[in-house]
């Protein structure tokens, strides 16, 4: 198990390090990236991956820090992608990632037993839905977005409709059926670390999940999905009555 917070020890000449030699030694490996960043203005850096067989195990190796990496399972565009991203001003982080990914490739680091399971089922759960209704982003261990001034770690799910669905009735109605809490004014925030809202222009539905109900992400999924087809065929109905 990895430390809470990253060894102080790993710092030394981290002006040094960058990303970079870990970006090239990952695709050495034939690990597909597609994007990555490593001087971002906000200090958060990030490697985007495609699909490839050993995508699952690396992320779950990261995942075992989630004070320090934030995880993503995408499908969006009808494909899917994966990411890491980490705060890492400075480069101070750089050393301790590239210790983590070097020790991954050179198995120097095994999953435990079923560790990857928790990874692999939301991932699996994505693929299937990859030609559906709707498309989903999966954020693990991230951080509130800015205007819910609200501290600490959150799991995010990302639920856009791919047929012009309004999101807002989809939230309402996954609200109602669920009772997980829906936004309604800035002071909603306060008081939950689980709740649904829609985004402003009513395409994208979020959902914030606390640790305690992380294991969740797939039910939700597997009950959006059902949702969405009861949504279209109220929408039908209503195009069929004008």
């Amino acid at each position: 198990m990895f430390n809470e917070k990253y060894n102080k020890s790993l710092l030394k000449n981290k002006a040094d390090y960058s990303i970079l030699p870990v970006v090239r030694r990952l695709k050495e490996f034939k690990f597909p990236v597609i994007e990555y960043c490593n001087e971002a203005s906000d200090n958060r850096d990030y490697i985007i991956f495609k699909e490839c067989d050993e995508i699952v195990d690396l992320l779950t190796v990261l995942n075992r820090d989630g004070d320090n990496f934030s995880i993503m399972i995408s499908n969006r565009n009808n494909e899917m992608n994966y990411g890491v991203f980490f705060d890492n001003k400075n480069s101070e982080m750089s050393e301790y990632f590239t210790k983590i990914v070097y020790g991954f490739l050179q198995e120097e680091i095994r999953l435990k037993g079923k560790e990857r399971d928790f990874l692999s089922r939301i991932n699996e759960r994505l693929k299937k839905s990859v030609n559906g209704d709707l498309s989903y982003s999966i954020n693990l261990n991230d951080e509130y977005f800015e205007y819910m001034n609200k501290t600490g770690k959150t799991n995010i799910i990302s639920i856009r409709s791919k047929s012009g669905i309004d999101m807002d009735d989809f939230a309402k109605f996954f609200a109602k059926s669920t009772n997980l809490k829906k936004i309604k004014n800035d002071n909603d925030y306060i008081d939950s670390s689980n709740f649904i809202e829609s985004s402003i222009d009513r395409k994208t539905a979020i959902i914030n999940l606390d640790k305690s109900n992380v294991n969740k992400i797939v039910d939700v999924i597997d009950f959006s999905n059902d949702m969405v087809k009861s949504l279209n065929r109220v929408n039908q109905d209503k195009e069929f009555d004008k």
